[in-house]
């Protein structure tokens, strides 16, 4: 799939990581933001640093009780934007889940959650945790729906 680059939206810098730098587009035909990066590039580098908040198991720090009180924020929020356009899901589906927040999230408001993530580590400790999670969308049952994605 062609990525269109019809309007350069910022430079960044990848401080966390890589210090690598990276462009952001805004996709008007698919009313998207993507970054620059090739699309079958794999990300385990980005994703296995200790650094990487998303994938840490076990907050260890006051500034990681601080991003978990902001991440369960953000949950609360998402949660209202989407409900507010439909009540009555079953079902979800969390393509990129991390370590499962977002999933845990929803299933605390009653949805069947599948995840897809594709970081070995973070997918060891969902299915460690007994979540449902796959690497892969193709790993998903035959003619499988979902009300959320």
């Amino acid at each position: 799939m062609e990525r269109n680059k019809d309007h350069f939206l910022f430079e960044g810098l990848d401080h966390l990581v890589t210090q690598e730098r990276f462009k952001v587009y805004w996709d008007t035909n698919r009313e998207v933001a993507w970054t620059d990066i090739e699309l079958n590039q794999p990300m385990d580098r980005y994703y296995d640093s200790a650094a990487y908040d998303s994938h840490k198991g076990k907050r260890k720090s006051v500034l990681d009780a601080l991003y978990g009180l902001v991440q369960q924020f953000m949950f609360r929020y998402k949660w209202s934007k989407i409900t507010a356009h439909k009540q009555d899901f079953k079902n979800h589906l969390d393509f990129g889940g991390g370590m499962g927040g977002f999933s845990a999230h929803t299933q605390s408001k009653g949805l069947e959650t599948v995840i897809i993530e594709n970081n070995d580590k973070a997918l060891a400790f969902l299915k460690d945790a007994g979540k449902t999670a796959h690497k892969n969308l193709t790993d998903l049952k035959p003619n499988e729906s979902f009300d959320l994605i």
